[in-house]
């Protein structure tokens, strides 16, 4: 399936494994593992805007869960006529098992179109915004939902202009009523992978931070365009 995405005449496609991570899933088990606390007033929210129709959720419905996806990137012209994959997880960590060593979680960030008009228009990171995804699922055919994938972001702000020291995008936690911004969207405003690095002050950083809660924490961080030279050639303009 992902030969025939590179191969096809789309330029921007996702795909989810034939089969679900975990099946069944409880929203209590989204809220302990997952850390997606408010996904279903959000859930609700999304369905009653955009399939009214829908039957409502609740706590009793079962949810397919999928701890990655992948996404087609366009050709750039600058690297290569050919199209690439990338991949945005969102899987919860495994503790030691037996001899099975423990795996660390992995909650990817990732760019969303938020405006495409805009990003059409002007390129770059125009039109973009980050957010952390912290569940990718569907929702049960049976029960006569759309089989679009969702998922449950953490958002970031808009990209700031770039500033003369470090040459890259700045953001920060979103919030709303001083609560950190969460959303559930669909899976085709997903765009591609993308890295955030930490801009630690001359107090930081505290020694509890570790790799998977950085992005919980209320700094700045920077958008790194140099992640990968397919990012540089395609999100370098405009910021």
């Amino acid at each position: 399936m992902l030969r025939e995405l590179i191969n096809s005449n789309v330029t921007r496609a996702y795909q989810l494994p034939i089969k679900p991570s975990v099946s069944r899933v409880s929203f209590q088990t989204l809220i302990d593992k997952y850390g997606a606390t408010a996904l279903l007033p959000r859930l609700q929210l999304y369905l009653s805007k955009n399939f009214p129709n829908s039957p409502p959720p609740n706590l009793l419905t079962p949810i397919d869960v999928y701890h990655h996806i992948h996404l087609l990137l366009p050709p750039n012209i600058h690297i290569a006529n050919a199209k690439r994959i990338c991949k945005v997880r969102a899987s919860p960590a495994i503790p030691r098992v037996g001899d099975r060593q423990p795996v660390r979680a992995h909650f990817d960030c990732a760019l969303f179109v938020e405006d495409e008009v805009v990003y059409r228009r002007d390129g770059g990171l125009a039109g973009l915004r980050a957010g952390q995804v912290r569940a990718i699922f569907r929702l049960p055919q049976r029960h006569g939902y759309d089989q679009e994938p969702l998922l449950y972001v953490h958002w970031f702000r808009p990209f700031r202009d770039s500033d003369a020291v470090t040459r890259l995008p700045p953001t920060a936690h979103a919030t709303r009523d001083h609560f950190r911004h969460v959303e559930v969207v669909p899976a085709s405003s997903l765009l591609r992978s993308c890295q955030l690095l930490p801009r630690f002050r001359q107090d930081d950083p505290d020694p509890e931070w570790t790799p998977e809660n950085i992005l919980d924490h209320n700094i700045t961080f920077s958008f790194n365009r140099y992640q990968d030279f397919h990012a540089f050639c395609a999100l370098s303009l405009a910021v």
